[in-house]
């Protein structure tokens, strides 16, 4: 048997079971229910982590000025990180020109990091509803209007929103809005089928009394990355997977910025991957590997190439498969996002995620992560 046969066969059943999986995952993204007319009236607070935000955080803050909920039920707690920069000044000049809106600024204490300022900005929360957004991020007029209308319905006990990118110009910032909408529609697609795995810690809320009882051990409060996924993952295993929802609602929709460059991207990639080691559920575990060794499979027969012309034709069929598998569930969150133009740059970008994924399943657990001027210790 030639080479490039063998190795077709074997890959056979890794893109049979990644068939299986994004199968799972688009059923879940379609038979989430669509937003009904609760709009809740709860006390919420929205808790903003900001290190180094001087030059973003007061158009956050504009557009959390201009909620359709009603100003006096909701409060705005920035807590700054240990920043270099201009940020809590901003941050005071703002609240002094809009005193309508509550907003507090406090410092995140000894403890450093985005879970640390969080924990922080619970300490003093007095909303029942807690949401959580950037300091870089726009929030849609109606945010948390839907968002804790859903928590206020009393089936969910922790919501994840959507998020897309601001627009951005050139092929990069086209493959990083494909790339980073996948990622949403796969989250949210995994809810949807009762199998938690990812959601953005852009968008997001909770209750805060089910909050309290979670133990801070599990967000592995040593890692600097997995505010968002810790904390599913350990709301999952106190309250079960029938507790979080998804909020399929343009007009929940948080903004925030892609990369500025393919370094920044990369750092944050990383950062991302490197948590993954912490992983308690077999599930996800699971699941990421199988995606991973998809594209890194994908990478081996297009890097044979060199070899023998016949493992191009190898990666094409592969490739193939693996755009019609992935198409049903990119097609319809694009068109739900607003972004079906997008469409047209699919091929191009799903190349791009083979190469980027592969390596950096390589990379990930040597590689040095900074952040915001910080050395990120993933371990």
């Amino acid at each position: 048997m030639k080479i490039e046969m063998l190795f077709l066969l074997i890959s056979i059943p890794v893109i049979l079971a990644y068939l299986v999986l994004i199968s799972h995952i688009s059923l879940g993204w379609f038979r989430l229910p669509l937003p009904g007319a609760h709009r809740g009236s709860e006390q919420v607070s929205v808790i903003i982590a900001a290190r180094n935000e001087a030059a973003d955080i007061e158009s956050c803050l504009h557009s959390l000025c201009h909620q359709d909920y009603l100003i006096s039920a909701f409060e705005v707690i920035v807590v700054d990180d240990h920043s270099e920069d201009k940020t809590a000044q901003v941050v005071e000049d703002f609240g002094n020109r809009h005193p309508h809106l509550q907003l507090r600024l406090i410092a995140s204490g000894d403890d450093f990091g985005k879970k640390a300022a969080i924990r922080k900005g619970l300490e003093s929360a007095k909303g029942s509803i807690v949401l959580t957004t950037d300091a870089d991020c726009i929030c849609s007029p109606s945010w948390i209007s839907q968002m804790a209308g859903l928590l206020s319905r009393g089936d969910k006990l922790l919501v994840s929103g959507p998020v897309m990118f601001k627009k951005n110009r050139g092929i990069f910032g086209l493959f990083q809005q494909i790339e980073f909408a996948s990622l949403i529609a796969a989250g949210a697609g995994a809810i949807g089928s009762g199998n938690p795995m990812l959601c953005n810690g852009a968008n997001m809320g909770y209750r805060k009394d089910a909050r309290k009882n979670i133990d801070e051990t599990e967000l592995q409060p040593h890692l600097a990355s997995g505010d968002d996924v810790f904390l599913l993952q350990a709301f999952v295993a106190r309250f079960g997977s029938d507790k979080i929802g998804f909020q399929k609602s343009k007009a929940a929709m948080v903004f925030t910025s892609a990369a500025r460059n393919l370094n920044a991207f990369w750092q944050q990639r990383l950062r991302w991957s490197a948590k993954s080691t912490a992983f308690k559920s077999r599930g996800i575990v699971a699941a990421a590997l199988l995606v991973w060794l998809t594209n890194f499979i994908l990478l081996v027969h297009l890097a044979l190439v060199w070899i023998s012309p016949e493992f191009l034709n190898n990666f094409l069929i592969l490739f193939g498969i693996k755009i019609i598998i992935d198409l049903p569930l990119l097609i319809s969150y694009l068109k739900f996002s607003g972004q079906w133009k997008l469409i047209s740059g699919i091929i191009p970008a799903e190349i791009g995620v083979i190469l980027y994924t592969a390596l950096l399943g390589l990379f990930s657990r040597v590689a040095t992560v900074r952040w915001k001027g910080r050395k990120i210790t993933n371990a």
